[in-house]
């Protein structure tokens, strides 16, 4: 009896320490994953962007394409007249910025303009964020969010609401909005022609400037 209990007693010691073990492993690869994601995200830089970045957004946008839920327009819809307008849109009247590799790669992109009208001096509006498909996961995205948040808050206390339109279907991207502090405002249903049949809906959300004053000199009266 006395020595069937000290067989069973050693087993479960030998149990807890493969466990420990496996334990151990775990978590010494979390570190490593962990790690090199660090490595990676120190390997990018955000900058604002300028006229000369056409060629490079327009490759970024071209290839985001072939992604699954990646942007309305098509490849052949993504012109170099079109870049150049929606850059021109943000360096004029808005913000545009890029995250971009040591070595001057772009692989990502984030810009929002406010409309050449009276009563929407206070919108930024048309977001957009394209990230290399290359490097999702990486944190990109939040990185080139919070800069431009943070812009907004800083260089732009005129500014109270942040527009964009996301699909609905996408509750990754939703939820990645939401934890930025957007707001859902309503879904355009069936707004978005995929085609064969099938139609998208977007939600309209919303973030709101905490700087905002009215009493900001750039307002026009």
């Amino acid at each position: 009896m006395y020595s069937n209990s000290i067989f069973i007693l050693s087993f479960k010691i030998q149990s807890l320490n493969t466990k420990v073990v496996i334990l151990y492993i775990c978590a010494k690869y979390l570190v490593f994953k962990i790690q090199l994601w660090m490595k990676d995200i120190e390997n990018f830089e955000i900058r604002s962007s300028t006229m000369k970045d056409v060629v490079a957004v327009r490759a970024l946008y071209q290839k985001i394409t072939t992604v699954p839920d990646g942007i309305i327009r098509r490849m052949e819809e993504i012109t170099e007249s079109y870049v150049a307008g929606f850059l021109k849109k943000s360096l004029e009247n808005g913000i545009g910025l890029l995250a971009y590799k040591k070595d001057g790669e772009i692989i990502g992109e984030i810009h929002a303009h406010t409309p050449p009208i009276f009563a929407f001096q206070h919108l930024l509006t048309d977001l957009t964020i394209m990230v290399d498909p290359d490097v999702h996961g990486q944190g990109i995205g939040r990185a080139l969010f919070d800069a431009f948040l943070l812009k907004v808050q800083t260089d732009f206390q005129h500014i109270y609401r942040v527009e964009l339109f996301v699909r609905e279907h996408n509750e990754r991207n939703v939820q990645f909005y939401e934890s930025l502090g957007f707001i859902n405002e309503g879904r355009q249903k069936g707004k978005i022609f995929i085609g064969k049949g099938i139609l998208q809906t977007p939600l309209h959300m919303v973030w709101f400037n905490p700087s905002f004053s009215l009493l900001d000199a750039r307002y026009e009266t």
